[in-house]
């Protein structure tokens, strides 16, 4: 978990599973936001599953610093990958979708 941001304003926390159709668009659509919101970070909890969610992690994240992503050692559900993903945040405000 690095990252451009030590103190970001805001953190995002996304838990994910099985969404390899939906993060390049998500990242595409959010970040511009979040960009003018200030400095920020974005937090992908990733229940494993059994797409290209984590190869496609590895792609946004490795693109933009202020995304980053957890991976959970096994299937835990939402609430934990939430958690996790507040658990890691170091942004003033933290939100979750």
């Amino acid at each position: 978990m690095g990252g451009e941001n030590i103190n970001p304003e805001i953190s995002v926390v996304v838990p994910v599973f099985n969404e390899e159709d939906n993060i390049v668009a998500f990242v595409n659509r959010l970040t511009p936001v979040l960009k003018e919101i200030g400095t920020y970070e974005v937090i992908f909890a990733m229940d494993p599953g059994n797409d290209r969610t984590e190869e496609i992690l590895i792609i946004v994240s490795t693109g933009n610093p202020n995304i980053k992503y957890l991976k959970l050692s096994r299937r835990f559900g939402q609430p934990a990958a939430t958690m996790a993903g507040i658990y890691y945040s170091v942004g003033r405000y933290v939100v979750v979708i």
